[in-house]
């Protein structure tokens, strides 16, 4: 009975206080305004504004189990994201967009040749989202679930935690703005993505729900952080008329994969198995690394404007 509600007023909306199905229009937006050397800096900085705001949201959250206000505080919750839609939606109805028509493009040898180089990109960049995205729905969804059932805690000691995970992983999508401009987008990504594997697997491995927090902290901000930094290469790899298609396709070739992640993990924490999902996600996310360094290690930011 819930799961339909649940779906339907969810429409829309992304993890980590992304946009969702609208992610590639407001990429493709962000990319059309930005020159292509500040594109990580903007891009990370969009994604740090929806962290912080998922960490008032997840802080705001702990405190029916502080007041013991039993359901009516829980229920009271759901004023905070009516609300929230309310004001962008009003944002939204306010703004202009500016829409210059291109010229229709000839097509040429050299545009042929770009085309086929766009789309192989495009055809890695698709596989590597797959196994990513795979890796990330095995441990991501079921976080707040796993802590509940490896420390036997609620609500009132998860919910700070998360908060401050997405407050430390916001200040990340800041610092990788500016890195990605010093050492280039591919290296901040793989750099930041490489130490997030060794936490992976120290993680479940912690003996304390504070240490396991504190993992979980760092993990949270090298992985997630690098967000905005993955979103400037993908709307990068193509031309002004193909951002919208190229966020799209980065998009769902994640969110496809990224939903079969839970079902499997969920089917093994039932089991018993704690620490399994997060060493299949580790192999995955391994793959995924090393994959998108030998795909895009030759980009640099100055280079990947076509």
């Amino acid at each position: 009975m819930l799961a339909v509600p649940i779906i339907l007023a969810g429409f829309g909306r992304g993890a980590n206080g992304s946009a969702g199905p609208f992610a590639p229009a407001e990429q493709a937006w962000l990319a059309h305004l930005t020159p292509p050397a500040r594109r990580g800096r903007v891009f990370s900085l969009n994604t740090a504004t929806g962290f912080f705001g998922m960490a008032i949201g997840a802080f705001l959250a702990a405190f029916p189990g502080w007041v013991h206000l039993g359901l009516l505080g829980y229920r009271l919750l759901f004023l905070l994201p009516i609300g929230a839609s309310l004001f962008n939606l009003g944002l939204l109805a306010s703004m202009r967009e500016s829409r210059p028509i291109p010229p229709k493009p000839v097509s040429t040898n050299r545009s042929r040749v770009r085309r086929r180089h766009e789309n192989r990109s495009l055809r890695k960049l698709v596989m590597l989202n797959a196994v990513n995205g795979f890796a990330v729905g095995l441990i991501g969804p079921l976080m707040s679930y796993w802590f509940s059932v490896r420390f036997g805690i609620g609500p009132a000691a998860i919910a700070p935690v998360m908060a401050l995970a997405f407050a430390v992983t916001g200040v990340s999508s800041l610092l990788t703005g500016r890195l990605t401009e010093r050492i280039g987008l591919v290296k901040s990504v793989v750099g930041m993505r490489s130490v997030g594997l060794l936490l992976l697997v120290a993680l479940p491995l912690m003996p304390t729900y504070s240490l396991a927090a504190i993992v979980y902290f760092l993990r949270s901000g090298l992985n997630r952080g690098s967000v905005g930094a993955r979103q400037a290469v993908v709307t990068s790899l193509v031309g002004d008329e193909r951002r919208g298609w190229a966020a799209s396709l980065n998009a769902t070739s994640f969110q496809f994969p990224q939903a079969l992640g839970p079902a499997l993990s969920g089917a093994l924490i039932d089991q018993g198995f704690l620490i399994l999902p997060f060493y299949l996600a580790f192999v995955f996310q391994l793959v995924y690394v090393a994959g998108y360094w030998r795909t895009f290690r030759h980009l640099e930011a100055s280079a990947l404007a076509p």
